[in-house]
This record gives structure tokens, sequence and C-alpha cells, in this order.
């Protein structure tokens, strides 16, 4: 048995993984530094010479090599004490030009792999009953830009799974923390992937993008180095519990600072103005978009508006207000199976069911085609179709998490690929993103449905910046507890009902304070009347909060310091009592 500390760290190949390896090593940890490829281990091989730093193959995006890894680090130590999971890359683009594969690569790396690596070794800090896990997020995962709006939503995403996994895993005394490094001078702004609608030059926002990557390249050659990172790393290791999270980098500090004192339209009146200065020169002037918005209006007899997940809940109701007022609303629906009451409301309003699977890039693009030749445009596109995936984030598979962000993020990016170019040729559109106050919130047992809507709230906010010079207007509605099918809908992952699952007797706790909440929640046609009056707004807010429940919740979680919300969260949820009996099983 290993009696120096034993540390696993992913991505060592340059950069933080780099230098953190060598760092720990020298503070008396025995290192097991991985690399995706091992032909470009040479530098570390040579910069760890004396050192007990142990390199290895671990590719995250490959499923079984995180198991293969751990089980050569116990081999070797019989422990591990630390992992750091820093593999990872920056997609670089407009939201609306990445295809599938694309969208797939940067959560891959990001967010699936990182889960892959986290749950191999759980057992291991569950049966040692201590343990520390380190993400590597991002400033970029508390405030989101324009051109790096995927990874943005993906560093957002890791920032809730490090708030879930807190409360999730401290029963087992293991903590978890994330570190958010700002603007870095390291490979990682060479390794950044362009889409492909970039590089092959053929992107409708190809200028305001290179203006943004050359600022970005630029401040990032200016900018500490990977020192910086790993000197925060350090001294969060030296602190007696972990916090929630830890800053790395002046603009990381104080850039979250200057957004949580400024009220949410003046912020977002600053990033507009921000965009503008690389916007300004490629598109329209403004009096050119407002006399194109006049013409297309007084040319349109219907406003047309295209609502996702309409079989059920907030689509439904939402079908019937639209319809109410005077739009021709095509309404989605999944399943045949769930169509009675979209097909009731299609014979009594303006309703047309319209198939469509968001989790499918032909079928989304079908229903969009069939909808532009019945109408020749789109006004409205309200995103809503999803799921809550529920569980204890080790109990969930890989495919578990896939499914959820397939449909709730990707879907939703599909949708928008698919219509943005509709509204840009008509300089005009508003779209509504379906979120959560579980995108501002992680709550236990509910991991992959927080990290979704928290990734789906920073695409919001990059599409927000992105459209908006071509007159197209988004926001976010974040609904609260509601009396909709989303308790009966939920799905759960292959693990979660295990009864040999170490949080089993805890999942069942969860299972039933959520149904007893939402079944007290307010009716669906609640939020309807909100997305209505968001749609009257001029101009659309950046968000809006509906109930009482996600406002009260998003004050506190605004309000309070991280470790004050905390202890709000244990008293509200019995998290504290998780049962000891479950040791047993790890």
């Amino acid at each position: 048995m290993e009696k120096r500390p034993v540390a696993l760290i992913t991505g060592c190949s340059t950069g933080i993984g780099f230098e953190v390896s060598l760092a720990l090593a020298r503070r008396g940890y025995r290192v097991f530094a991985t690399l995706r490829d091992l032909k470009k281990a040479g530098p570390l091989k040579k910069a760890a010479q004396g050192l007990p730093i142990d390199i290895l193959p671990l590719d995250v995006d490959r499923s079984l090599d995180p198991a293969r890894a751990v089980k050569k680090v116990l081999q070797k130590s019989g422990r591990i004490d630390l992992l750091i999971n820093n593999a990872g890359f920056g997609a670089f683009g407009a939201l609306e030009d990445f295809n599938d594969a694309e969208l797939w690569s940067q959560y891959e790396t990001n967010v699936f792999g990182l889960m892959r690596v986290t749950n191999a070794v759980l057992p291991v800090m569950r049966k040692q009953k201590r343990g520390r896990i380190l993400h590597i997020g991002s400033l970029a995962g508390k405030m989101t830009f324009a051109g790096i709006g995927l990874y943005c939503s993906s560093k957002c995403a890791v920032e809730a799974l490090t708030e879930a996994q807190r409360t999730e895993l401290r029963p087992f005394n293991i903590e978890v923390s994330v570190i958010e490094p700002g603007t870095t001078n390291t490979e990682f702004k060479h390794n950044r992937y362009r889409s492909t609608l970039f590089q092959k030059k053929k992107s409708p926002y190809q200028s305001v993008l290179q203006k943004i990557l050359n600022f970005g390249n630029g401040q990032s050659q200016k900018a500490p180095g990977a020192g910086q990172v790993v000197e925060v790393i350090l001294k969060a290791l030296e602190d007696r519990r972990l916090a929630v999270h830890y800053a790395a980098g002046f603009d990381a500090i104080w850039f979250p600072v200057v957004r949580w004192f400024l009220p949410e339209g003046v912020y977002d009146l600053l990033m507009k103005r921000l965009y503008q200065r690389f916007a300004d020169s490629h598109l329209e002037s403004a009096q050119t978009k407002r006399v194109a918005r006049l013409v297309a209006s007084q040319q349109r007899h219907r406003r047309v508006a295209l609502v996702t997940g309409a079989s059920s809940g907030f689509g439904l109701e939402m079908a019937r207000l639209m319809a109410h007022q005077g739009y021709r609303v095509y309404a989605t629906y999944r399943s045949p199976k769930r169509l009675k009451a979209l097909q009731a409301l299609s014979h009594e309003e303006d309703v047309h069911p319209l198939f469509m699977e968001v989790t499918q890039a032909a079928s989304v693009e079908k229903a969009v085609k069939t909808l532009l030749q019945n109408e020749k445009q789109l006004d409205v596109l309200v995103n809503n179709a999803g799921f809550a995936m529920g569980g204890f984030l080790e109990d969930l598979s890989d495919q578990d998490m896939k499914d959820q962000f397939d449909t709730n993020l990707f879907g939703y990016l599909r949708v928008i690929r698919a219509v943005a170019p509709v509204m840009r040729k008509q300089k005009s559109g508003k779209i509504l993103n379906v979120g959560s106050i579980s995108g501002r919130i992680a709550f236990p047992a509910l991991g992959a449905y927080v990290a979704s809507k928290h990734a789906v709230r920073a695409m919001t906010e990059a599409l927000r910046q992105e459209l908006r010079p071509w007159g197209i207007e988004v926001a976010e509605i974040a609904p609260g507890s509601y009396h909709t099918q989303v308790t009966t809908s939920a799905r759960y992952g292959k693990n979660v009902k295990n009864k040999r699952s170490p949080y089993h007797a805890y999942t069942v706790q969860m299972m039933k304070t959520m149904e007893k909440e939402f079944s007290k929640g307010g009716p669906a046609s609640d939020v309807a009347n909100l997305m209505w009056k968001a749609l009257n707004d001029k101009p659309m807010k950046p968000v809006y909060l509906a109930g009482a429940d996600a406002k009260f919740m998003a004050f506190l979680k605004w309000f309070l310091p991280d470790a004050l919300f905390e202890g709000f969260l244990k008293a509200l949820i019995p998290w504290s009592r998780f049962p000891r009996q479950t040791d047993a099983h790890s």
C-alpha cells in the first residue's frame, strides 16, 4: 500500500495538467498523469525525471479507458486520494454553425468524459471513506460569450455536476470542487476546435467570429501561464474542507463579481455593446433592418409559431394560448400514443400537429421544411421538448447522460439550426427556450437534468448575443415546480432503482419528495401566460422566472454565500440523513 497520497490527473500532455502533475509530485504526491496520446509524453517524461510520476494512457472519450486506468493505479498504489479532471478542449464558432458530430465531440470530452473518469474512481473513494475531486472548469462556466457558446454551455454543465456531486458524495466523506481558470496562456488556445463552417469560411457569422477569435487569442497571449491555476489548486488542497469553487486569475475573480452586482438588464446591455464592437462592420444598419421588418410585417396576414414538445404540459398550453391569440401554431409531438390532447386542440384552434423527434436531425429538418412549405415564414419558436433524468450521478450510465443532453440541449440546438436561417433572412423572429430553476440550482438525484438545464441557460445567453444583430430576440423561461407530466414522464437510469446501489434508500426518498413538490405546483397554463408576456415585451428580457419558488430560490442562490446556500439546501432537502448502512455496499 502506497504511503504517500495518490493523485490521478487527466489531460497532462501540456498546460494545466502538465504543470500540476509536476507540482503535486514535488509536494509529496505519487502522481498518475494520463494522456490520450502517449506519443506526446516526451516533454512530461523529461520534466518528471526523479519525481514519483507514472504516465498512463487514458482517452476520456473511450468508455472503457477510465476503468482500465483506475485498475492500473490500484495495482501500483492501492488507492486514489485525489482526482483532477483536467482533460478538455474548447469549440469555437456560432451555435448555429455546429453540426451534430461537433456538438457530441465537445460534450464527449468536457462532460461525459469527466463523468466516466469520476464514476470509475468513486467506488475506490467510497471504500476508503474519503477522497477529493477537482474538476477543471472555467470562467466560461460563469459567464457566456459569443463565439464560444458551446464551450461555455459545457463548462456550465460542469459547474452543475460539481454542485450536485457535493451533496451526493459528502456522506461518504468525498469532497468535490471546481477550479475556474480565467484567460490563461497555454496550448489550449492552439488546440481550440473551429467549426467546419468557420474553417471553410462559409459561416454567416464569419467576419464577427474572426474578430472575436483574434481578440481572444491576443488576450490569451498576454495572460499568465498555467502556473496561476496550479497555485490556486495547491491552495485549495490546503483547505480543511474544499469550497464550492476557486477562481484562478484576475478576470475569473472580478468578472463574475461585476455580473453579480449588475441588474440583469444592465448586464445584457453591456454584452450587447461588447458584441457590437465586433459585429457592426458585417451586419446591416439598424435603419435597414427596421425597414426590412416593416415590409415583412406588411406582407404577412398571420403570424406563425413552432412549439416543440406540445403533446402535454407547457407546450400544449402554449400552443392553445398562441392559437387563441391569432397565431397559426405548428405543435410537435414525438409519440402518437400521447397525441390525444393535441388532436383535440387542433379541432378547436388553428393548431397543426407535426411529428418531430428532436434527437434526430433529419426529423427536425423534415418538420421545419414542412412548416415552411406551407407558410413561407416563422415568427416564433418555443423550444420546450425535454424530460428529467432522475438518479444519483454515480448510478447513471454513459448512455443515461447522453440521452439527457441529446434531448434537452442538442434537441434545442437542432431546432434552432433549422429555423435560424429563416429568421435571419426575415431579419426578425423570437425564440423562447424553456429552461428551469434547475438551470441555476443543482439538486441531488437530478444531477444530469440540472447539468442539461445549466447548459441551456448558457446556450440561450450565447444565442441572444449572436442572433440579436439579425433582429432575432432570444430569452429563457425558467419555471419552478409546476403540475405537469414531468414526474410521470421522468426517466431513471439503469442502476438507479437497483437495491444494491449505495444510494438506493436515499433515491427512494428523493423520488417521493420530487413527486410531492411537483404535485403542489401551479397549472402549466401559468407558465404559458408568462411566455405570452415575454413574447409581447419589447424587447424580451434575458430570462423570465416562473413561480414563487423559482424566484425565491434564485434570489437565495444570488444573495447567499456558497456555504450558507449549501446549508439552506441541507435544511430543505434531507440529504444529511443519508442512510449509513449503505457503507456495506461500498
